[in-house]
């Protein structure tokens, strides 16, 4: 108790004010026993010992009375710390409930993390641990127009794009969780007035993003929640068959054949999840179907090479929207040849 911090021991007082009412309402909430009769009390607070040595009135944690700078300063980490932590929390749920993979879990954990280190010096900044894997390049909106075909297009972005929606998505979902929680535990707060407004001010990058890729991309976006809506329901569907065993509605047997069945159905969609319909090579060009097997095959693997080679040309230009879609046109160009020498 000695070695914590004054906005600590703040938050931890207030923390014991609000179990004693927690306490209260749920002794309010049994009411008289229709069997039994009423409980005690007076009884039932003598085993709540640990909220004994409550001294005073409820004060709370960021009250107006105390204008001491470096506890304002300290006030500010504790509550942005809290908030982060809310965050990470709501990642872990997310990760359990199927909504976000293992890996885009890992990115987003690394972020909260960084932000944390910067707590006490700078304003909520988990989004800019995100920033190298969500990105919307201005040659995107450029590599859609009518200059290039679209199929062509959409076979070189959509796996990047699926990523960083799951990424925004999940940001969003945790960032507009967290602040409740916080607001309704602490309830009305300068401190945490400004920080909620700092979570309010990330999210809104994460927003634009999303936003950028609904004018592009819509069929992304369409995909995304499609995967995430199947895995939640299939898992509603688990915990239903479970909840009818525990009621005695199922017997076990009955329950595991169902459970089992509902397991096959989510390992599939884990195996095959759904995805944005990609056009085949051949559709990319009229005159691909005319061209032999190995050489189409020859093209199909060297779609991505493209595509990394037009984000490293964009990286090292001024000007990533004249050299994006020469290089997009360039090769578009360069396929008409080919295949023209190659047909005649």
């Amino acid at each position: 108790m000695d070695k914590l911090t004054a906005a600590k021991k703040r938050i931890l007082d207030f923390t014991k004010y609000e179990m004693l009412n927690k306490a209260l309402e749920a002794f309010g909430e049994l009411g008289d026993d229709e069997e039994l009769g009423p409980a005690d009390w007076a009884t039932v607070k003598r085993y709540i010992s640990c909220l004994n040595n409550i001294e005073g009135e409820r004060v709370h944690p960021h009250g107006t009375s105390e204008s001491d700078t470096n506890l304002d300063a300290m006030n500010l980490k504790d509550i942005r710390v809290r908030l982060l932590n809310s965050v990470q929390a709501a990642y872990w749920e997310m990760l359990d409930e199927g909504r976000i993979s293992q890996t885009t879990a890992n990115i987003l954990m690394l972020s909260v993390e960084e932000a944390i280190d910067l707590a006490s010096h700078e304003p909520l900044c988990d989004w800019k641990g995100l920033k190298s894997n969500v990105h919307f390049p201005n040659y995107y909106k450029f590599l859609q127009s009518s200059m290039l075909r679209p199929k062509l297009v959409t076979y070189f972005t959509v796996e990047r794009l699926e990523s960083a929606c799951n990424i925004c998505a999940a940001f969003l979902r945790a960032h507009r969780v967290a602040p409740q929680q916080l607001h309704d535990f602490i309830g009305e707060s300068d401190v945490a007035s400004a920080v909620i407004n700092e979570s309010i001010a990330e999210g809104e990058k994460a927003r634009k993003f999303l936003e950028d890729v609904r004018v592009t991309y819509p069929q992304v976006l369409g995909v995304v929640k499609t995967r995430q809506a199947t895995y939640v329901v299939l898992n509603h569907l688990i915990e239903y068959v479970q909840d009818l065993e525990k009621a005695g509605i199922l017997e076990e047997k009955e329950m595991l054949l169902l459970h089992d069945a509902v397991q096959t159905n989510l390992k599939k969609l884990l195996r095959n999840p759904p995805l944005v319909k990609l056009p085949k090579i051949t559709s990319m060009h009229p005159m691909l179907g005319a061209l032999p097997s190995p050489i189409c095959e020859s093209l199909m693997s060297g779609t991505r090479e493209v595509q990394r080679l037009e984000s490293s040309l964009v990286r090292f230009s001024s000007s990533e929207t004249i050299t994006a879609v020469n290089c997009g046109y360039g090769f578009t160009l360069l396929l008409d040849w080919f295949i023209w020498r190659v047909v005649h």
